[in-house]
């Protein structure tokens, strides 16, 4: 890592030895396990998807949301949560050391998908406002997923292009020396240094790194989610006395608009997670831009990664929580195994043993007596 007094990236401000600790289990124990337990539930997630019997746009777009997911967790893991831990305990040194020189080679790959994420989001809070606005009642017609299949591939080519710059904006992104120099031991802080100090990379980071992102993050999505949303509730209170006479009357579109309620219930959750999301991103990408990076970064860097990566992670619970229709996909995806057991138990049933044939034997004689008493009037 180099010397302190020499390490042209270091902070300004001593940091106590306690901000070992503190990175290693914010930044290291509870985001790890929030980045491996949203990885196995969000492919979960996917599994229970692909198996339903009628893909909709919506759960296409659900299971690139997933996958989008999946990226984030897996690149913060990567990159961030595993070096974490090296600080405070000494584990895999060799890693932490070797990758401090690609950080910033790869420190825009994370947004990538964080921006396709969040209009995905805007995406399929869209196709439920098109399924409950009809003005069918049963619950509207839902778009095929192909017709969503270019807007997917629009998304992933936009949102790669608007990130490109941040595989360029900063000269050192990593952990860097950040304790007392004549300690016994090493401190360090996960840092986001500011650029080059000149007015144009100045400039550039107001214009790019907040208000670009601020506009088309945080503003625009937002706002569209909200007064779709609006609408979706609005629309639904409307239609819930409806509803109810069909379920009285035993109509068989009451389960397809129960189904169809939850399901919006789940996008109207989890478009509500990710604008809280935004806006605490948003406030972290203020203050890097207008405080100096060091002030902020070793304490609340490590928090807003863990916020933001348990917004990647919960889908899946609320899902679990509110689609009774993705609970059953879910028994029958995890009784699979256990329904074949038995039914090949059942079509191979193993020769029953001799104290077992008198035990059968016994119980037909038994079973055959008391049913002769019982004709006979005893």
């Amino acid at each position: 890592m180099g010397n302190f007094s020499t390490d042209p990236y270091r902070t300004l401000n001593i940091y106590p030895e306690s901000l070992n600790f503190y990175t290693f289990l914010v930044g290291g124990v509870i985001g790890s396990i929030i980045c491996l337990v949203g990885i196995i539930f969000n492919t979960t997630s996917i599994l229970v998807f692909a198996r339903m019997e009628v893909q909709s746009g919506t759960s296409f777009l659900l299971i690139c949301l997933a996958v989008n997911d999946n990226a984030m967790l897996l690149c913060q893991f990567i990159m961030y949560n595993i070096p974490s831990l090296y600080p405070y305990t000494g584990w895999f040194e060799s890693y932490f050391h070797s990758i401090q020189g690609y950080y910033k080679y790869v420190w825009g790959l994370n947004f990538i998908p964080g921006t396709i994420v969040i209009y995905l989001a805007v995406f399929v809070t869209l196709e439920r406002h098109n399924v409950v606005c009809s003005d069918h009642l049963d619950a509207g017609p839902q778009q095929a997923p192909s017709k969503w299949y270019l807007p997917v591939f629009a998304l992933v080519v936009l949102g790669t292009i608007f990130n490109l710059p941040k595989f360029l904006d900063t000269d050192f992104q990593g952990h860097r020396l950040c304790g007392d120099p004549n300690a016994s031991t090493t401190v360090y802080c996960f840092m986001v240094p500011t650029m080059k100090q000149s007015p144009s990379w100045r400039l550039y980071q107001i214009l790019y790194r907040f208000a670009l992102y601020v506009i088309f993050l945080l503003f625009v999505p937002v706002s569209v989610v909200v007064i779709l949303n609006v609408k979706i509730l609005r629309r639904l209170r409307e239609r819930s006395s409806a509803f109810s006479n069909a379920r009285r009357n035993g109509r068989a579109s009451a389960v397809r608009n129960l189904n169809q309620n939850e399901l919006t219930k789940i996008v109207v959750i989890i478009v509500a997670l990710m604008s809280l999301t935004q806006f605490f991103t948003s406030v972290a990408q203020f203050m890097h831009t207008f405080t100096e990076p060091t002030e902020a970064n070793p304490y609340t860097f490590p928090l807003l990664s863990d916020v933001v990566m348990l917004n990647s992670a919960v889908n899946f619970f609320i899902y679990g929580l509110f689609g009774s229709k993705f609970r059953e996909h879910l028994k029958e995806m995890v009784c699979f195994c256990r329904v074949r057991s038995t039914c090949w138990r059942n079509s191979n049933p193993r020769p029953a043993t001799n104290g077992e044939r008198n035990v059968n034997v016994g119980m037909r004689i038994q079973s055959v007596t008391i049913d002769n008493r019982a004709f006979s009037g005893d």
